[in-house]
């Protein structure tokens, strides 16, 4: 185990947990005996929005009495008892914490429900290749300093067709929350990550998103109801404190402030880990959309090469990129993409090879991206960009560079690049426009070395 690790259980391994909740149901007249894992809802659904928020969530998966389900970060067991008991599947819950998962055996025991718990890490988890339908993550990556190495230990665990759904609190733009909060002591344990940072640490691991959707409401509004129900209660409720000790308060409290100022905010991501006979074309935009019917995306030719510098002008009239492109299509290593629509070239894609002295791997810079005028905004951009990424991993990418829309590209896990710098200086303005998607845990650092084509400053600023 890791210091980090070990910090994380002393965070939440206090001693005496599953006599604190049985001492705790007993307050509000539950007997052991009579125990249901209804009853234990208040304490081990112990995360932002409770049981609405987990229901949420699998209803938006299938899952029936066959699907093989594992929870990555159990805690005392709720999602996994929940998923038991709702669907009879066979579930398996894993968590770094001892008494965590000493307790949850303990309490799925007492309700009559079947589960097995481990002791283990997210980074090496305890289970054979390929034997999961489905993984769940929920409140868990604020602990996980490596999301590249938790995709990738879940791709491992599931089949080819699983799926990973993932409900986390990630970092917004707004203030960072203040400590103690209900995952970490210290800022110093607290792994909070960008959404970008969970699609670029997806798109390694080989999983293709099928939707995403952003929680920030239903957290304020979640927690609007929270702070009602204390102020009118005459004592706290179950639940508040069990698990998370006599600083519970705080904690919760510093959490709200944090997503009520935008800095943090709960975020719905479903990923599929692609059938091992899928076709190459990219499937899903940040929508969960497919690839538009009709449409192939395919390497593109040289008998394309007079379409697809026809394109350019007509999406981009106010600037001259023939010149570049013709160029880009000459060079042999330079990956063309085009998407088709039987004969006509529709959209077109070009990833470029690129060095960093001294550093070994290649990053590649995107660009120029182009598809015509009347087929815009109908996921073609899309399906280009992800199968691009998809054969760039498989490649064995380092990193993928862009200058371009950073709203845009933020979708598909680009975030702003301060390391690797580009070949040429950029306008400040322009700067958080220059971003990476890293296919790779470590980040690259130093000057950006382009190919010819792209040697020209003007095509760096305004």
């Amino acid at each position: 185990m890791t210091e980090a690790e070990d910090r994380i259980v002393a965070h939440y391994g206090k001693g005496g947990l599953f006599e604190r909740i049985m001492a705790a149901l007993a307050g509000e007249g539950v007997a052991a005996g009579a125990l249901t894992h209804q009853a234990l809802k208040p304490v081990d659904e112990f995360h932002i929005g409770g049981l609405q928020a987990t229901e949420a969530l699998l209803d938006q998966l299938r899952i029936d009495g066959s699907t093989r389900v594992l929870d990555i970060g159990a805690g005392v067991g709720g999602t996994a008892r929940h998923i038991a008991a709702r669907y009879g599947a066979p579930v398996a819950g894993v968590d770094l914490t001892p008494e965590f998962v000493d307790t949850a055996r303990r309490l799925t025991d007492l309700v009559g429900l079947k589960a097995d718990f481990r002791v283990g890490s997210a980074f090496d988890l305890p289970f054979d290749a390929g034997g999961f339908d489905l993984a769940t993550l929920i409140h868990v990556g604020m602990n996980l300093s490596d999301k590249t190495a938790l995709f990738r230990e879940a791709a491992r665990v599931l089949r080819a067709g699983g799926v990973f759904a993932v409900y986390d609190i990630m970092r917004l733009d707004g203030p960072h929350p203040k400590f103690p909060a209900p995952w970490a002591s210290s800022h110093e344990d607290s792994f909070l990550a960008a959404p970008e940072d969970y699609l670029a640490a997806a798109a390694a691991a080989g999983f293709e998103l099928r939707s995403r959707r952003d929680r920030g409401d239903f957290a304020r509004a979640f927690f609007a109801r929270m702070a009602a129900t204390l102020a009118e209660a005459p004592r706290p409720p179950l639940g508040l404190g069990v698990i998370m000790g006599p600083d519970a308060r705080q904690k919760v409290a510093n959490m709200a402030e944090a997503v009520a100022a935008g800095g943090i905010a709960p975020v719905e991501m479903i990923f599929v880990k692609p059938a091992e006979d899928a076709p190459p074309a990219a499937h899903g935009d940040r929508r969960g959309g497919w690839t538009p019917a009709g449409i192939d995306i395919r390497a593109g030719g040289s008998g394309d090469a007079p379409a697809i510098l026809d394109l350019y002008p007509r999406a981009f009239p106010d600037e001259d990129l023939a010149p570049l492109v013709a160029a880009l299509l000459a060079e042999p290593e330079a990956l063309s993409l085009v998407a088709a629509d039987g004969r006509e070239v529709l959209g077109h894609i070009v990833f470029s090879p690129c060095a960093v002295e001294g550093t070994a791997g290649r990053p590649w810079l995107l660009g120029p991206l182009a598809v015509a005028p009347g087929r815009q905004r109908q996921g073609l951009g899309s399906a280009l960009i992800r199968e691009g990424v998809r054969r760039m991993a498989a490649m064995g990418a380092r990193q993928i560079q862009v200058l371009g829309d950073p709203a845009y590209y933020g979708r598909f896990g680009f975030e702003p690049d301060a390391d690797l710098a580009p070949p040429y200086p950029i306008p400040e303005a322009w700067r958080s426009a220059w971003r990476r998607l890293r296919l790779d845990a470590s980040p690259l650092s130093g000057v950006l070395a382009v190919m010819p084509p792209w040697r020209r400053p003007e095509l760096w600023g305004p």
